[in-house]
């Protein structure tokens, strides 16, 4: 039974206390089950407890070969078949460790130096852009024959952010957006074998909590070069993603209301938080669903009925037609979002369940503080699999490392996948066709 107080990803079968001796003897009793002490420690949620992943770096004249051994580990704990896997591998900020690169107001556009990487069937890793002189990458997305993919890069620590299309071999690539270098092209998707969706900060306004600049959805058609605004969001929209199964494309809003009830005066409301009546104002991202052709917007899912579980960023489609998206301690994520974790939705407005990441507290009380000794562990970018698993990036052991893991929908069987030295593995795009 899995016990809210836990600070990770859930564990079968065994009842969890945040107690430190109780969260020690589950995590000794993981590793007598021949996984790792070190993994058996992060699964566990103990802060400082780095698992290692299997994985072989292909060698390369720019990359030498770089082996990841998971200690102790018999092939009982090797992963089900997968299929090939782009995803990135990008540095932290250090001035900002906080932040995940790639997610949020504050992340979206961050930029810190990463590759474009591969993980072929075998568990072989290897660069997918060799010699390639891109400075950073985020958010692959793979076309719907699955022989191409798209990415937004940047060629310099000074951007702007573009978006690429290349063959699924890095062969062919190209950029298909451009433009004057004030704004930022992110976060693509495809819609169909001709058209990218993609996040961009070119339609100018700031939002109304960080004075960032506001990104919105664009079209564009890869034949005729024809480019087109979708949504005009006054906070920001990001993250598109397609549902093929319902043809509707998904994408996570900035719900923010600045205005607030006064205590008095005679409009009765105010912008002064000082003056304002107790309560707090709206403040989180929506998961959204856009209909095509008719362009018809609703709230793609969410329990309303608790503020958080109504938070959704990155959202997914899954393949047995629930939704997988991301939460935060910090709905707005702004200026960062704390703690994130992944919920499963099995309906779409019924309450989610907890997939992997921070067990985010409904009350003032907070499993992670210094009285417990514990941190907050995280997990974002969450991609469907065909046989209903899902493969995201997981920090288990609360030091800002990230990974790419892999569960099935209950979180039930979690397995490791990648985690490479010093950098941390994100935005993971399954090598997959779609209809």
């Amino acid at each position: 039974m899995y016990h809210p107080g836990m600070p990770d990803a859930r564990t079968p079968h065994v009842d969890v206390h945040p107690a430190p001796f109780a969260i020690l003897a589950l995590a000794l009793a993981l590793a007598r089950s021949r996984i790792s002490l070190a993994l058996a420690l992060a699964v566990a949620g103990i802060p400082g407890a780095d698992p290692a992943p299997s994985a072989t770096v292909a060698s390369t004249a720019e990359f030498p070969e770089v082996r990841v051994a998971l200690a102790d580990s018999g092939p009982e704990r090797a992963p089900g078949a997968l299929p090939a896997i782009v995803f990135v591998s990008r540095h932290a900020d250090p001035a900002r460790p906080a932040q995940i690169p790639g997610l949020g107001p504050h992340g979206c556009a961050l930029i810190t130096g990463g590759r474009l990487m591969l993980r072929d069937p075998d568990g072989r890793v290897r660069p997918l852009l060799i010699g390639d002189s891109m400075f950073d990458v985020s958010h692959p997305s793979i076309s719907p024959d699955a022989s191409r993919l798209a990415f937004a890069a940047t060629r310099s620590a000074a951007g702007p952010w573009r978006i690429y299309v290349a063959g699924i071999d890095g062969g062919g690539l190209h950029a298909v957006t451009s433009g004057a270098a004030s704004f930022d092209d992110l976060e693509p998707c495809w819609i169909d074998s001709r058209t990218l969706c993609f996040a961009s900060t070119r339609y100018r306004q700031s939002d109304e909590y960080a004075g960032l600049p506001v990104p919105n959805l664009f079209t564009l058609d890869l034949v005729t070069g024809t480019l087109a605004r979708l949504t005009s969001e006054r906070n920001g929209a990001e993250a598109p993603s397609m549902d093929a199964r319902r043809g509707t494309l998904l994408f996570s809003r900035w719900w923010f209301n600045r205005y607030r009830s006064a205590r008095r005066g005679a409009t009765g409301i105010t912008l002064d938080p000082r003056a304002a009546l107790p309560g707090d104002s709206v403040n989180l991202w929506q998961p959204m669903e856009m209909s095509a052709p008719s362009g018809r917007l609703r709230l793609a899912f969410g329990y309303p009925v608790v503020r958080l579980q109504a938070m959704g960023a990155q959202p997914v489609a899954l393949a047995n037609g629930g939704f997988a998206a991301v939460y935060a301690r910090n709905m707005g994520l702004s200026p960062a979002p704390g703690g994130t974790g992944i919920w499963i939705f099995r309906s779409r407005y019924a309450p989610p369940t907890r997939l992997a990441g921070a067990a985010v507290p409904e009350t003032a009380t907070d499993p992670y503080s210094e009285a417990t000794g514990l941190a907050s562990p995280s997990a974002c970018a969450p991609a469907a699999l065909p046989d209903g698993r899902i493969v995201f990036a997981l920090d288990p052991g609360a030091r800002g490392d990230f990974g790419l893991w892999v569960s099935d929908a209950n979180g039930d069987s979690l397995e490791p996948l990648v985690d490479l030295p010093g950098t941390l593995e994100l935005d993971p795009a399954p090598v997959v066709a779609f209809d």
